[in-house]
């Protein structure tokens, strides 16, 4: 672990000195979605020095909830603005939480869009959400300014991205990057490219049936000037020329402990003009999941699922949350001000 790496998760512990007392505030709006044709619910985290916590966000058997103030006053100054998307195209909403609070709790406005639940998403259908999702960031970025407990504190000249899996396609895809319909149509023809293709298959979708113009729906969001991307999905099916196009600055953070192949960044990613890369060799990708109850790690030990619960050794999944925390803190900093935070090549990172 480098020096400035571990300057970081010291800031972690003792919080930057303008916020130390920050809680997350939490305002949930229901705003309709014309791509979508339905209300769509987007969640919006931010700083606040109410420590009230009335509300329980993600609480279930399985993972632990994050308690959030709602709809406290925010803390009155300027606030950065992150646009948060995590998780797979089947996965649980509720993982956004621990990254979302811990974001707020250093001075951003984090944006979240709740996605379809898993059980929502036709498999036929699948594919829209590779524009649906990117829509839905950009319609929670464009209401913000609706909402009078946070527009006059945020900061809309300073936006992000942070996306993890699923999410950091759609971030990726929000600064430029496109989806090659002939590489996704061949994704579920190869492995360690598309990671729902067990799901597809099952259900009896045929890729090659896929409309071309489907994938020319998405589309890029110039206020998001920067973005960190977190085991972004699909990287193999990005056209390499859209990525070679892409001018926001991007930092792709790899979870790399007993990584799943069709998380491996693409070769492609390389072509990205300002791209830089850090590794996790301590973190799985499941280490970016929420905390497991007690309970939970004993039902998904007995259901054959206990590697989403457990890390590798000598590491447990708070420590990977303050880590990965940490290197989205720093890359947030450093693609703001790089002068403060160092040169890029000081946040090179080799896992140790």
């Amino acid at each position: 672990m480098n020096k400035i790496t571990t300057l970081l998760i010291a800031l972690l512990f003792f919080g930057f000195k303008a916020h130390a007392q920050m809680h997350s505030g939490l305002t949930i709006q229901t705003i309709y979605s014309e791509d979508r044709g339905k209300n769509i619910e987007i969640y919006y985290w931010y700083p606040t020095e109410e420590a009230r916590y009335d509300h329980e966000f993600g609480n279930n058997r399985i993972f632990a909830s994050i308690k959030a103030t709602r709809d406290a006053k925010i803390y009155p100054e300027k606030h950065p603005v992150i646009a948060l998307a995590h998780g797979g195209m089947r996965s649980s909403f509720t993982h956004s939480g621990w990254i979302a609070a811990a974001l707020a709790k250093q001075g951003y406005i984090v944006v979240t869009p709740k996605p379809p639940q898993h059980n929502e998403i036709p498999p036929s259908q699948a594919v829209n959400e590779l524009w649906l999702r990117p829509s839905d960031v950009r319609l929670g970025l464009s209401h913000l300014n609706n909402i009078p407990l946070l527009s006059q504190n945020a900061d809309n000249k300073n936006i992000a991205g942070v996306g993890f899996f699923l999410g950091g396609t759609t971030m990726l895809t929000l600064a430029g990057g496109k989806i090659s319909p002939d590489k996704y149509k061949a994704s579920c023809k190869q492995t360690g490219v598309n990671i729902d293709c067990p799901w597809l298959l099952k259900n009896k979708v045929d890729l090659d049936n896929l409309a071309n113009s489907v994938f020319d729906k998405a589309q890029l969001d110039p206020r998001i000037t920067s973005i960190v991307v977190i085991n972004p999905e699909l990287t193999k099916t990005l056209d390499t020329q859209s990525l070679e196009n892409t001018n926001s600055r991007t930092t792709l953070i790899h979870l790399s402990a007993n990584a799943n192949p069709t998380l491996e960044p693409a070769k492609a990613m390389m072509n990205i003009p300002k791209l830089q890369t850090i590794e996790i060799a301590s973190a799985t990708p499941f280490s970016a999941f929420s905390l497991c109850t007690e309970k939970g790690v004993k039902i998904l030990s007995l259901e054959g699922e206990d590697e989403i619960c457990h890390e590798i050794p000598n590491t447990t999944r708070q420590d990977n949350h303050q880590r990965i925390v940490a290197e989205i803190l720093g890359a947030l900093g450093r693609l703001r001000d790089a002068k403060h935070f160092g040169e890029p090549s000081d946040f090179k990172d080799n896992g140790r």
